[in-house]
């Protein structure tokens, strides 16, 4: 069980009515929720639930088509929050071009975060995640538990406020999950709120559970 009081953590994020739908299917309704500093979310759900649609709106990726997001209680676009780096987002999918090396997909996402001599934290990161002896390496000729380690790393890299993950440990080895684990470990101390998806993540990741079904969302057991 964590060792601390998240509900007593300043708010990070509120989200108030979001709904989503495709055509005649309703993906979610009137979903709300709020993330606090230091907490771990986990979003549990069948496929094809919506947790890949949720993270997608709150990374700006996706627009819905009704809701609010209040940041620090401020109303703020979700791809106007994106762009300021204080949002780290992992897709189900890495998206990594594979003529771009390991270094070059960090500098490109620090240029897009407007981030000011980003060198250490690129070493930083690129040290932990066991990629830095690969860091001139193409994408494209690293296996897929590399790639997810280098998602992870972009992730992070701007020390966001806000770490939005879909199935973050997926085709990770042992070494990856570690890895994983000690950036979600950080979020205490860092003041971060983290929301991830997934479907079995190792015991002891997540503050709280939360379950969508039929498109509403609602508090669970872990």
């Amino acid at each position: 069980m964590p060792d601390h009081q998240p509900s007593a953590s300043p708010l990070l994020l509120s989200v108030q009515g979001l709904s989503k739908a495709y055509g005649y299917r309703t993906v979610l309704r009137e979903v709300r929720f709020e993330l606090r500093a230091g907490e771990c979310i986990h979003v549990k759900g069948a496929n094809g639930s919506g947790k890949t649609t949720l993270l997608r709106i709150l990374a700006g990726l996706t627009p819905s088509d009704t809701g609010t997001l209040l940041v620090s209680g401020r109303e703020v676009p979700p791809a106007v929050l994106a762009r300021t780096g204080a949002v780290g987002y992992l897709g189900h999918d890495p998206y990594l071009d594979g003529r771009l090396t390991v270094r070059e997909h960090l500098e490109f996402a620090a240029v897009c975060f407007d981030m000011v001599s980003p060198a250490v934290r690129i070493d930083e990161l690129l040290e932990r995640a066991d990629l830095a002896a690969m860091q001139r390496t193409r994408t494209r000729d690293l296996s897929r538990g590399w790639r997810q380690r280098l998602a992870l790393c972009r992730a992070w890299l701007s020390d966001p406020r806000i770490v939005l993950l879909d199935e973050p440990d997926s085709h990770l080895d042992a070494e990856g999950l570690d890895f994983l684990a000690s950036l979600l470990g950080e979020r205490r101390a860092g003041a971060q709120g983290i929301l991830f998806a997934g479907h079995r993540p190792p015991s002891g990741w997540a503050d709280r559970v939360l379950i969508l079904k039929e498109a509403r969302l609602a508090e669970g057991a872990g």
